[in-house]
């Protein structure tokens, strides 16, 4: 009778202390929790310390018995004294690091009960699941239902259910590369080949403002970081010359480069050419060098690419040989600076 009274006052210190559920486990294990639900096989719980999150559950085979808070004993296999014996009480956060020991960031295995709602089967913080199999498998995609010590249920991104048994499974982790991955891919500026298409038409200005031009360029450039990228480029530039005049098609040869002030989805970005122009109707002969800086706004967009829009100056230096008209005698070289005012448009991919 006295044992019987040192154990009820146990009991009620024990629940007046804590306020929360405990089941007791097979494996000798208890659980801090707050239970909401028991089925015939079931029993649903949240954890003591997240009243407010995912509901988990364990299966009654796995089960000896719950001490709800009030002290009411339910037993599934043994009675209430039997369960209330000196086996270690840990709450669901240690139980996690006990479960799967051998498991890298054991705890992402037991964030999950239900799949959370986003593109690509990404997790709220940009991550995907990954389960190691003893096997050699990796399995990707996302943990939408965890029972402690049986099994994982992994849900891919085609759509398809797997479910793991936790003696057939290495490690569980999270793959942090694919946000990172996602992050370059969304911003249009991975790193690697980018190429470029330019779309423009000039003003001219000064003594030239009747000659317009109409270009099209072409890079093959080079994205070194987010933020800055160069190449070599050639294209097609049309002066379109007013009141009669012959319009003349210039072959340039020119460096780019090309710096994003900011790694978003939009970004002010500078670019500078640099280059020497052939004219292709006439002989192409070589004409002069050019310089053309352009400064606007880059806009990106899915699949590694982005729109951009700018305006820009060009000034093209056009050399030419003056001859003594009387003689036809070679007499000097000179030459002419032909600028204009651009508004372009191009694609980056």
């Amino acid at each position: 009778m006295r044992k019987i009274l040192l154990f009820t006052t146990f009991l009620f210190i024990t629940v007046a202390s804590f306020s929360q559920d405990l089941i007791s486990l097979k494996s000798g294990k208890r659980l801090e929790v707050i239970v909401t639900e028991i089925t015939p096989t079931l029993i649903r719980y949240k954890l003591f310390t997240e009243p407010q999150g995912r509901t988990y559950f364990v299966y009654k085979d796995d089960a000896t018995g719950i001490m709800y808070r009030d002290g009411r004993i339910e037993t599934f296999e043994r009675s209430g004294e039997q369960m209330t014996e000196s086996a270690p009480i840990e709450n669901e956060n240690r139980q996690s690091s006990s479960i799967y020991s051998n498991f890298e960031n054991s705890k992402t295995s037991n964030q999950y009960s239900n799949r959370n709602q986003t593109n690509d089967f990404i997790l709220s913080d940009g991550t995907r699941d990954i389960i190691y199999l003893k096997n050699g498998s990796v399995i990707r995609g996302t943990i939408v239902e965890q029972v402690p010590y049986r099994s994982v249920k992994i849900e891919t991104a085609d759509g398809s259910l797997f479910v793991y048994q936790m003696n057939d499974i290495e490690k569980i982790a999270k793959d942090t590369t694919w946000k990172n991955n996602r992050s370059t891919q969304s911003s249009g500026l991975k790193q690697g080949y980018k190429g470029i298409v330019d779309l423009g038409y000039y003003f001219g200005l000064g003594d030239y403002s009747s000659v317009d031009r109409l270009i099209f360029n072409f890079i093959n450039g080079y994205q070194v970081n987010p933020y800055f990228s160069f190449g070599v480029g050639t294209g097609l530039h049309y002066y379109l010359a007013s009141g009669g005049g012959k319009t003349q098609v210039f072959i340039p040869f020119f460096a780019d480069l090309r710096v994003n002030f900011i790694n978003g989805a939009v970004s002010p970005y500078l670019s500078f050419d640099i280059g020497y122009s052939f004219n292709a109707s006439d002989g192409f002969d070589g004409v002069g060098i050019f310089i053309n800086p352009t400064i606007g706004v880059s806009y990106k967009i899915p699949d590694g690419c982005e729109i951009h829009a700018g305006i820009g100056f060009q000034m093209q230096r056009v050399n030419f040989d003056v001859y003594d008209d009387y003689y036809g005698d070679y007499y000097y070289s000179s030459h002419i600076d032909m600028s204009a005012i651009a508004i372009k448009i191009g694609l980056s991919f």
